[in-house]
C-alpha cells in the first residue's frame, strides 16, 4: 500500500503463459484499479490471451512479446513495479522471463499456487479459490470495496468461476460466496459473464472437441487414467483458436472410474500438458516430477520440448510410478476413493445434526472426493460421569474420523468443514480426531484389502 502511494509509478502486469480466465481476469481487474488511482500500467504477455477472454476490460490492449518484443523490453526496463499474477515463478512467463529478471523493478507476486518464488513482495494464499478472489481481498484492504466497478466485478468473477470449474471444485469456502455477493452488489452482470465464457462456441470448436472425445480419448486398462493426445494437424484442421480446448480436460472425469485426465497438446513451440484429477489424487506431483510443471492438487500443467509421440509415451510409462508412489496399488486407491471415510459424532443432538447434515455432506464430498452416498454420519450416545453424577452429554462435541490417509491439506479442510458446520448447529467448540485405516488391517467381505 505504501509503495503504491509513492507518487507516479510505472507498472507492468504479467499473466502466466497460456493465460486462462483467472490470469486474464486478475490482469483486467488490477489494470482498471490502477487506472482509477492514476498509476500507469501495461499488460504484457509472452504469447496471446485467448479470444474468448478479450471481452474483459483492457485485455484487448495487452502487448504480446511475439508481436512487439522491443516495446516489451523497454517497458520492463523502465518499470517501477512488475505484478506477477496467477503464477508463482518467472519461469511461467515464457519469452518475457529473461527481461523480467533483468529489470530493476520491484516484483509483486499475487497468486494462489504453492511454493512461490522469493520476490520483493509476495501475496500468496493456497486456500483461496483463485487469484481473482485473493486480488479482491488485496484491493479491498488497500482501496476499499468502493473501488470495485461493474467491469472490475465482472473480471474478478470470471477468474473465480473459471478456476473452480463453474464453482464445482475448490469452492467450498463461505468466503468465496461472500465475495461473489460483494461483486453482485458492485454491479456484476453474472448472466453476461456466463454467456461470454460458456455460450460463445463456434462449430469448429465443437467439432474439434467431438473429434478428440470420439477418436483420441484413451482410458488406461490398468489405471483410472484418461489420456487425450491432440496433434498440431488436428488443431489446424478444425481452425483452432486460443481457448477452444478450455474445459476439455475435465470431461473424462465425469466417467465414474476415471480419477485422472491428461490432455497432451502439440503446439508450434512445444508440447503442453494439462492434468486434472478428482478426490485426493495429487496430479501436481506427477507434473512436477516428469513434465517441467506443477500446480494444484487437482489441477496442474506441464510442457516438454519433445515430439508429441515421445511425450505421450512418457506419460504412459510414468503412470505406474505415479500411482505406486502415492498408493500401494490401484485396487487400494479405488477402494479408499470410493468407500471411505466414517464419521462418528459424540455429544451432538440428532435434531441439530439433521439441520446441517446436508451442507456438511456436500462440502465433505467435494473435499474428500468419494461419492456422496457413501458419506454417513453416526451419532454415538455418550454419557459423562463427573463426581458420581451421570450427565447425558455436554456442549463440546467430539468427532472421530476413520479413513485411509489423505494429504495434510485435505485433512485440514475436513476438520474445518466439520468445525464450521457444527458452529452453524450451535456448538461453539468441537474436537476432531483422525484415525488412519491401513489396507493390511481392513477387510471387506472377509478379504484383506491389501
Amino acid at each position: 500500500k505504501e509503495r503504491l502511494g509513492q507518487g507516479t509509478l510505472k507498472t507492468v502486469i504479467i499473466p502466466h503463459i497460456s493465460a486462462d480466465g483467472d490470469a486474464a481476469g486478475s490482469c483486467s481487474a488490477l489494470s482498471e484499479v490502477l487506472q482509477q488511482v492514476g498509476i500507469e500500467w501495461h499488460i504484457l504477455t509472452c504469447d496471446f490471451i485467448p479470444e474468448y477472454l478479450r471481452f474483459l476490460k483492457n485485455i484487448s490492449s495487452a502487448i504480446s512479446f511475439q508481436e512487439k518484443p522491443e516495446e516489451c523490453k523497454r517497458l520492463l526496463a523502465d518499470a517501477d513495479l512488475i505484478f506477477m499474477l496467477d503464477h508463482n515463478t518467472v519461469a511461467r512467463e515464457g519469452d518475457l522471463e529473461n527481461w523480467v529478471v533483468a529489470s530493476p523493478a520491484g516484483r509483486v507476486i499475487i497468486d494462489h499456487h504453492p511454493d512461490p518464488d522469493p520476490q520483493q513482495y509476495v501475496i500468496s494464499d493456497t486456500q483461496v479459490s483463485s487469484t481473482c478472489e485473493l486480488l479482491y481481498i488485496v484491493m479491498s484492504q488497500i482501496w476499499g470495496k468502493e473501488i470495485v466497478t461493474p467491469d472490475i466485478a465482472g473480471a474478478l468473477y470470471t477468474g473465480i468461476n473459471t478456476d473452480t470449474g463453474g464453482l464445482s471444485h475448490n469452492s467450498s469456502h463461505p468466503q468465496t460466496y461472500r465475495i461473489i455477493a460483494d461483486l453482485l452488489e458492485a454491479g456484476l452482470d453474472k448472466a453476461y459473464i456466463h454467456e461470454r465464457i460458456y455460450q460463445m462456441n463456434n462449430l469448429s470448436r465443437l467439432r474439434l472437441i467431438g473429434n478428440v472425445l470420439l477418436n483420441k480419448l484413451e482410458v488406461n486398462e490398468q489405471y483410472p487414467v484418461a489420456i487425450m493426445p491432440i496433434t498440431r494437424e488436428e488443431l489446424d484442421r478444425y481452425n483452432y483458436k486460443d481457448g477452444d480446448l478450455e474445459g476439455l480436460v475435465n470431461i473424462p472425469l465425469s466417467v465414474h472410474n476415471v480419477c485422472v485426465s491428461v490432455q497432451i497438446t502439440e503446439r508450434r513451440e512445444r508440447v503442453k500438458l494439462s492434468f486434472r484429477s478428482k478426490g485426493n489424487v495429487p496430479v501436481n506431483e506427477w507434473a512436477k516430477a516428469f513434465f517441467n510443471g506443477g500446480g494444484h492438487l487437482n489441477a496442474a500443467g506441464g510442457q516438454m520440448d519433445l515430439p508429441l509421440a515421445e511425450v505421450v509415451r512418457k506419460v504412459k510409462e510414468t503412470i505406474p510410478w505415479f500411482f505406486k508412489q502415492r498408493y500401494l496399488n490401484i485396487h487400494i486407491l479405488l477402494k479408499t476413493f470410493i468407500v471411505m471415510p466414517f464419521f462418528k459424532f459424540h455429544f451432538v443432538e440428532a435434531s441439530r445434526m439433521a439441520g446441517v447434515s446436508r451442507r456438511m455432506a456436500d462440502r465433505l464430498q467435494e473435499t474428500i472426493g468419494c461419492p456422496r452416498e457413501h458419506i454417513v454420519f453416526e451419532l454415538i450416545h455418550s454419557s459423562v460421569v463427573e463426581d458420581v453424577t451421570i450427565k447425558s452429554g455436554n456442549d463440546w462435541p467430539y468427532v472421530e474420523v476413520d479413513y485411509f490417509e489423505r494429504p495434510p491439506e485435505v485433512q485440514h479442510e475436513v476438520a474445518k468443514v466439520i468445525y464450521e458446520c457444527l458452529m452453524a448447529a450451535g456448538y461453539q467448540n468441537s474436537d476432531v480426531y483422525f484415525r488412519y485405516l491401513t489396507p493390511e488391517n481392513y477387510y471387506e467381505n472377509g478379504a484383506c484389502l491389501k
